[in-house]
């Protein structure tokens, strides 16, 4: 089974309350489910921390998870999954939730990947002006594809430079081994969840994607947004895979 889960957390230090802003008329958290079941996910939720998210998800008919205070998106996930009937071979999916671009295809790319490896995420290249961005995540990867390290820093130093995609897959036993490891060192200094893995020696496969990422981490990108969504082909119109 694939699972997918939209982690929503309210208090983002850059953009509190970022769920639920309105985006081309609808709250982020909407656009990304609206992608997210036109996917092969067998089944989507959302898991939130915010009784503001799951009154809203939850009148419009999205399955929603209520869970506690965690440190990352990969944490909640697996939170949302405690008491559930999951197997530990089904792949869960963690779409972020303030990736209102994201698309079907996107998330498919994932899955398909998920059929041969742990974990799984997805990168596109970038230019050298776009590397110096510290919002925007650059991987390094060796000669199979596989990551060697994420960054938020230019690496490599000369290129070629790829940018991290915040969408992973993880059979649901490694995601469970995420959690109970704990943070690690190279994690807490980038700030970016996925080291965790690496640092305890787990392979991450990296996609590259034609899809770009638009991640809204402050109330500046808004515009940048909508300007990608309204560019973009009526849902209906979009391929799902």
């Amino acid at each position: 089974m694939i699972i997918g889960i939209i982690p929503a957390r309210w208090d983002s230090t850059r953009f509190p309350g970022k769920p639920m802003a309105e985006i081309l008329g609808k709250p982020m958290i909407r656009w990304v489910y609206d992608a997210a079941v036109k996917s092969v996910c067998d089944y989507v939720s959302v898991a939130t921390d915010s009784w503001e998210v799951y009154e809203y998800t939850a009148a419009h008919g999205i399955i929603t998870l209520m869970t506690g205070k965690h440190g990352s998106g990969t944490d909640r996930c697996r939170a949302a999954m405690k008491g559930t009937m999951a197997k530990d071979s089904d792949i869960i999916i963690n779409i972020q939730g303030d990736e209102p671009c994201i698309t079907p295809g996107a998330i498919n790319q994932v899955a398909d990947a998920m059929r041969y490896h742990d974990v799984a995420t997805l990168c596109y290249p970038i230019s050298a002006d776009e590397a110096l961005n510290p919002d925007v995540p650059k991987v390094v990867l060796d000669s199979k594809g596989y990551a060697l390290y994420f960054s938020r820093c230019p690496i490599p130093i000369n290129g070629p430079f790829r940018a991290h995609v915040g969408i992973y897959g993880y059979k649901y036993e490694v995601l469970k081994e995420f959690v109970e490891m704990g943070g690690s060192k190279l994690e807490a200094c980038e700030d970016l969840e996925q080291l965790r893995f690496l640092e305890a020696g787990i392979d991450i496969k990296v996609t590259e994607t034609d899809y770009r990422g638009v991640g809204v981490d402050r109330p500046a990108d808004i515009p940048i947004a909508e300007a990608c969504l309204a560019g973009r082909k009526a849902p209906s119109e979009e391929s799902p895979s």
